[in-house]
């Protein structure tokens, strides 16, 4: 029995963590948290899909989980990718999920049969979730040990008065492994 207990164990998902499930998921370990303000200082206003967001504060931001890559297009003059989220997570500034979404490959993607049979894995559970989330408020929970620090961070910084975290552009990136 002594021996177990340095056995490294994987911890448990919470059936609620709806962010580890997704990254689990997806299997990509690239996590931006992103406050949704333009380089104009606009906000956006619609999600992965297109689809206008009405949510019921001001103060939200949104995790991108893993990432689509486009092949050659329009972008740079015809020799540049461009990259989309795997899935959006929406959360307010006290850590309530208020959206979930799955943002549709690229057709001209390299990788897009992988790419379409992992958007197909991911619509399935997001329409699960929105089921979920539709029954009552689901918080903020994971185990990842950085994106639970940066959001543990956010909502403690959205306490001090003079700092507005929805003023200026803010995209806080994980570092890959390489």
């Amino acid at each position: 029995m002594f021996w177990n207990l340095f056995k490294k164990k994987k911890p448990k998902l919470a059936n609620d963590a709806i962010v580890d499930r997704l990254i689990e998921l997806i299997g990509d370990e690239h996590i931006e948290v992103y406050n949704v303000v333009t380089y104009y200082g606009d906000r956006n206003t619609d999600d992965g899909n297109y689809h206008k967001l009405n949510l019921p504060t001001d103060k939200w931001f949104k995790i991108r989980i893993g990432k689509y890559y486009s092949g050659y297009g329009d972008w740079g003059g015809g020799f540049d990718h461009t990259c989309c989220a795997v899935a959006e997570v929406y959360i307010d500034s006290r850590g309530k999920i208020l959206h979930v979404c799955a943002p549709s490959p690229y057709c001209n993607s390299p990788n897009r049969k992988r790419d379409e049979a992992l958007h197909e894995k991911v619509a399935k559970e997001v329409c699960n979730m929105h089921t979920q989330l539709s029954a009552g408020a689901i918080w903020f929970k994971t185990n990842d040990m950085w994106l639970k620090g940066v959001i543990d961070t956010l909502k403690n910084m959205d306490f001090i008065q003079e700092l507005d975290l929805w003023k200026h552009p803010m995209n806080l990136v994980k570092m890959e492994r390489t």
